[in-house]
C-alpha cells in the first residue's frame, strides 16, 4: 500500500504493524529480526512512508508484544474471543466513526471502496436510466419542487406507471406521489423527467435500508414515513 493512496491512516499503520508482528514471531534471533525490521523500513520507505510514522508503528506493535511477552502469553498463539467482522464502504469521516462505535461490541470492521474503475472501463452500453432495476430513486413535484424517494425490485418505468396509473385513477392509497397530487388546493403536477437513480441494492433489506439513509438525510416531503426501522445509532451517524 502507498502512502499517498486513499487509505486510511489506520490501514497504513495496521500494514507496518502486521509486518513487525510477522517478524517477530517467524525470525529465531534477534540478529534476524532486527535485520528484517531494517528490510522492513526501507521498503516502507521506499513507498513514501514517513519516517515518523514509521517508527511511531513499529514501536507500537513492539511494545504490544513486550507487554503480552511480560504477561506470560505466548504472541505466536494468542487465544483471544474472536471478533465479528464486518465490512463497510469506507467514506472519509464516516466510515471510521463507526468503526469506533461497532469496537464496543466486539465488531471489527473492514473497509472497501465501493467505486472501482470496473465500471469505468466497461465495454457495455449502459442502459436506460429507467430499465434499471433494484433501485432506490427520486422524483420531484413540478408545481412546489417537492421530492419523493422510493425504492423498487422492478424496472424504474414499471414503478412509474404504477404512480401515474395512481394519480389518474385518484387512488391516493396506493402511492405518496398520488397522494400528494390530490390533497392540494389545486392540482400538482409531477415532473416525470426529474425522475434520478440515487442508489442501487439487489437485496430487498439492504435496498429498504438505504431508501431510509436517503429519505433521513434529504427529508423529503412527499414521503409518507421515513421508511425501514433502524437503530438510532444511523441517525447520528448520518
Amino acid at each position: 500500500v502507498q502512502f499517498d493512496s486513499h487509505h486510511p491512516t489506520a490501514v497504513k499503520s495496521g500494514v507496518i504493524q502486521s509486518l513487525v508482528q510477522r517478524a517477530i514471531t517467524v525470525c529465531n534471533s534477534a540478529e534476524l529480526k532486527e535485520a528484517e525490521l531494517q528490510r522492513i523500513k526501507q521498503e516502507l520507505t521506499t513507498n513514501e512512508y514517513p519516517k515518523k510514522f514509521i517508527e511511531k508503528a513499529i514501536s507500537k506493535q513492539m511494545k504490544k508484544c513486550n507487554a503480552l511477552v511480560k504477561a506470560g502469553i505466548d504472541i505466536t498463539e494468542r487465544n483471544q474471543e474472536q471478533p465479528i467482522n464486518a465490512a463497510i464502504p469506507y467514506i472519509d469521516g464516516i466510515s471510521q466513526e463507526v468503526r469506533r462505535i461497532a469496537r464496543t461490541v466486539n465488531i471489527r470492521c473492514c473497509f472497501y471502496t465501493p467505486n472501482k474503475l470496473r465500471p469505468i472501463y466497461c465495454a457495455k452500453n449502459k442502459l436506460p436510466a429507467d430499465t434499471i432495476t433494484n433501485t432506490v430513486y427520486s422524483l420531484e413535484c413540478d408545481t412546489c419542487n417537492a421530492e419523493y424517494i422510493g425504492q423498487t425490485k422492478r424496472a424504474i418505468s414499471a414503478r412509474l406507471k404504477k404512480h401515474k396509473d395512481a394519480i389518474r385513477l385518484g387512488k391516493i392509497e396506493k402511492s405518496a406521489v398520488a397522494e400528494h397530487v390530490h390533497q392540494q388546493h389545486i392540482p400538482h403536477d409531477i415532473n416525470w423527467k426529474s425522475m434520478k437513480m440515487i442508489d442501487t441494492a439487489k437485496k430487498t433489506a439492504k435496498r429498504r435500508l438505504r431508501e431510509a439513509f436517503h429519505v433521513e438525510r434529504r427529508k423529503p416531503s412527499m414521503n409518507r414515513d421515513k421508511g425501514m426501522e433502524r437503530s438510532k445509532v444511523w441517525n447520528v451517524i448520518l
